[in-house]
């Protein structure tokens, strides 16, 4: 179990940082939601009949994500499990679709089309790591003073803009 006085520090960067991805990412799909239903399709994982229905939830999902992350720490245990199983799907079908040779799919992670690659398979799988303790009861939920929730917001809101960024830079890169 973590302890210490950066106990609360960390586990709340980990969960704001959590909350603060999902929320980025379900507000992606919401804002244009026909082509993420498309871009699911694409993936050719799904009974097309149901394919539509999933992409309504999958949002859903990640803003709940985001809500159980965020809001208290006693429902982050929750919010890290959902996280984490959303991220595992989400590598699976990327490594799927890439071992049958379908290397040109838009991978649905965010505004910008990005093809699918074992990459983002790894930053996946690295994601449910880096929340998996938070899942597991394995760290402090609570107990920080609120300088310590403001420190922790405010460093994970910076490891988002960081994010985006980079999600940006990479896509100018291969253009």
């Amino acid at each position: 179990m973590m302890t210490g006085d950066l106990a609360p520090l960390l586990t709340n960067t980990v969960a704001f940082f959590g909350a603060l991805l999902f929320l980025k990412a379900a507000l992606n799909k919401l804002a244009d939601w026909h082509r993420f239903k498309g871009v699911l399709g694409d993936y050719d994982i799904l009974p097309e009949r149901i394919s539509g229905l999933v992409a309504q939830a999958i949002p859903v999902l990640e803003l709940a994500a985001f809500a159980l992350l965020l809001l208290v720490p006693m429902t982050r245990t929750i919010g890290a499990a959902l996280a984490i199983a959303l991220l595992l799907v989400y590598a699976f079908a990327i490594a799927a679709n890439l071992l049958r040779g379908r290397y040109l799919l838009d991978c649905g992670c965010g505004a910008v089309p990005e093809p699918i690659s074992w990459w983002l398979v790894a930053r996946n799988s690295a994601l449910a790591l880096l929340m998996a303790p938070l899942a597991t009861g394995q760290v402090v939920v609570s107990g920080g003073p609120l300088s310590a929730d403001v420190a922790s917001f405010a460093i994970a809101l910076l490891m988002i803009i960081v994010w985006i960024a980079a999600d940006v830079m990479f896509a100018n890169g291969r253009r």
